[in-house]
């Protein structure tokens, strides 16, 4: 099933650079939720699994910006994995509005990591079924204080949560939030960080779906290994 951010709170697209859902266009479900950087889709390994599979049989549609703008994403596309991540080049040129494309961090920046949120377009609770709506929703995070903990629930992936990652080296992280990514729907969520510019800058996506608030869940790390933002299961 398709499900949501549960205990989430609705935001504004405005302050989170670059979101993106990816959806059903036969019946509006939403399928993983992204990012899009300088013309390039990105998203966790398991939902760029689910679109190749997909796009052998309907395209697809990215929804972005203020959430009411789109593009198709033709069948038989293609894309690519980089250190586990499914990138994808946007195959039309994009509109401009006050969502504009995300901002990756790196280590000539500084952030607050008190300022740290999950972002995805998942409802604010759980339902079989989230077709989109164009709510964003959005709940503060805090990392993990124990590898060890990060390593049960990275083997725990393919067993009891929604989630797959194939490569062992693949960069990962784990955080704990007050909300919890709860399936397809909002696995890919950004989690954003703000910089000492003030800027929301992304440090990584959801890749598991552990479905109970307050648990721990797994990151694709964005940070190129950042020692700042490591707590994990990769060095």
């Amino acid at each position: 099933g398709v499900h949501s951010l549960q205990d989430g709170v609705q935001a504004s697209q405005c302050d989170y650079p670059g979101v993106v859902a990816v959806i059903l266009p036969v019946n509006g479900a939403v399928f993983c939720s992204g990012i899009r950087i300088n013309g390039v889709l990105y998203l966790p390994e398991i939902c760029g699994a689910g679109i190749d599979f997909a796009l052998e049989d309907f395209p697809l549609m990215m929804v972005y910006g203020e959430g009411d703008k789109n593009v198709t994403i033709p069948m038989y596309s293609k894309g690519t994995y980089v250190d586990g991540v499914f990138q994808m080049t946007i195959p039309e040129p994009m509109v401009t509005d006050c969502n504009s494309e995300a901002i990756l961090y790196n280590s000539s920046m500084t952030i607050d990591e008190t300022t740290c949120q999950i972002a995805g377009y998942g409802g604010n609770i759980a339902e079989l079924t989230k077709i989109y709506d164009g709510v964003l929703n959005a709940a503060p995070i805090t990392k993990s204080t124990s590898a060890s903990c990060c390593q049960m629930i990275y083997k725990s992936l393919n067993n009891e949560e929604q989630g797959l990652i194939t490569d062992t080296t693949t960069p990962l992280n784990c955080v704990s939030s007050s909300a919890s990514v709860c399936g397809m729907g909002d696995l890919g969520d950004p989690v954003y960080c703000t910089n000492t510019l003030g800027e929301r800058v992304v440090m990584g996506l959801a890749a598991s779906a552990p479905c109970y608030s307050g648990n721990t869940f797994v990151l694709h790390d964005l940070t190129d290994r950042s020692p700042i933002f490591k707590f994990g299961l990769s060095t």
